[in-house]
C-alpha cells in the first residue's frame, strides 16, 4: 500500500469511526454533514468513498461485523473455559445487535442490510458457532444429544433478550433495579433453574 492508500484508508477508518460514534451518541436521524464534521472531513469526501449514506452504513457494519469474526476465530484457539468465551461471545454479539438495530433506524433501504446480515449468518456465523458448539460438547458442557438447530435458536434467544434488556437499560437511565442483570441472564444461558448440577 502506497502513500496515496495508506492516507486514503486513514480517512475512511475516520468516517467509520465517527459514524459509530454518533450512531452510539444520537437516537434521531444522522445526517453527512454531521458525520463529516465529527470525521473532520468534507461531505464530498464521503461521497467520493462511499456513494451514500445507507453505502456508508453498510460499510460501517459489514467492517464491525468482519473484526468481530476475528475476534471469535482467537475463541476457538483460546485455552479459556468455555463458560468464558460463551459470555465473551454472548456481549459481542449483543453489541452487534444494537449496532444493527441503530443502523436499520438510519437506512433509507434496509434490504441490502438484511441480504448482508442472512449472508454474515449463512456464511460466517453458523459456521463458527458449530464449531464452538462442539468445542462445548467435547469439554463436556453441552449435551451431545442435542442438535445443532436446537442450540442455534437457544443461542439467538439470549441474544435477542439481551438487546431487549440493553435497550430497557438506556432507555430508563438509571431505574433498572427490577431488570435481571447480565449475570444472572449468563447464569440462565448455562445452567437454567436447576442449578450447576451435571456440569464438569
Amino acid at each position: 500500500m502506497n502513500g496515496f492508500e495508506r492516507r486514503r484508508e486513514n480517512k475512511k477508518a475516520q468516517i467509520r469511526n465517527a459514524t459509530l460514534r454518533l450512531l452510539r451518541q444520537f437516537t434521531g436521524n444522522i445526517t453527512i454533514q454531521q458525520i463529516a464534521q465529527e470525521a473532520c472531513v468534507s461531505q464530498v469526501s464521503i461521497y467520493n468513498f462511499f456513494g451514500s449514506k445507507d453505502a456508508l452504513l453498510i460499510d460501517v457494519m459489514r467492517t464491525y461485523i468482519e473484526k468481530a469474526i476475528a475476534e471469535y476465530g482467537y475463541y476457538l484457539t483460546s485455552s479459556s473455559p468455555f463458560p468464558e468465551i460463551i459470555q465473551a461471545v454472548l456481549v459481542q454479539e449483543k453489541e452487534i445487535l444494537r449496532l444493527v438495530n441503530l443502523l436499520l433506524r438510519q437506512a433509507t433501504q434496509s434490504d441490502e442490510f438484511i441480504g448482508m446480515l442472512e449472508e454474515f449468518q449463512r456464511e460466517r456465523l453458523i459456521p463458527y458457532f458449530l464449531q464452538l458448539m462442539e468445542m462445548g460438547k467435547q469439554q463436556g458442557y453441552l449435551d451431545p444429544s442435542v442438535k445443532v438447530a436446537d442450540l442455534l435458536w437457544y443461542f439467538s434467544m439470549y441474544q435477542r433478550e439481551m438487546l431487549r434488556l440493553s435497550q430497557e437499560r438506556k432507555d430508563r437511565r438509571g431505574g433498572t433495579d427490577n431488570l435481571i442483570s447480565d449475570t444472572m441472564l449468563i447464569h440462565f444461558f448455562f445452567y437454567g433453574l436447576i442449578g450447576r448440577a451435571g456440569s464438569p
